[in-house]
């Protein structure tokens, strides 16, 4: 198990723990935790999401984000990895 389980660290640990593990996690105030695996039908939902919101940002400066990227807060207190963002 990862040394980031349910005790508090710092913003540098998590990011170097981040590269060196396979699972994604969120970091919520000097907290790490591991994210669950979505279903198919969630997985169809953001799929179905992503399309949607591509075909109407098409003419727009900004694209749309799956889940594998990693979104932090401006304070650096938070780490989320969003089933989809526009950026």
């Amino acid at each position: 198990m990862s040394s980031l389980s349910n005790r508090f660290i710092g913003v540098e640990e998590y990011l170097s723990e981040e590269r060196r593990v396979e699972t994604k996690r969120e970091y919520l105030d000097g907290v790490g935790r591991a994210l669950a695996s979505a279903s198919g039908r969630h997985n169809l939902i953001v799929a179905n999401l992503i399309i949607a919101l591509g075909a109407r940002l098409a003419d727009r400066p900004c694209h749309v984000c799956p889940s594998d990227l990693k979104i932090g807060t401006p304070d650096l207190r938070r780490f989320f990895y969003p089933d989809v963002s526009v950026i």
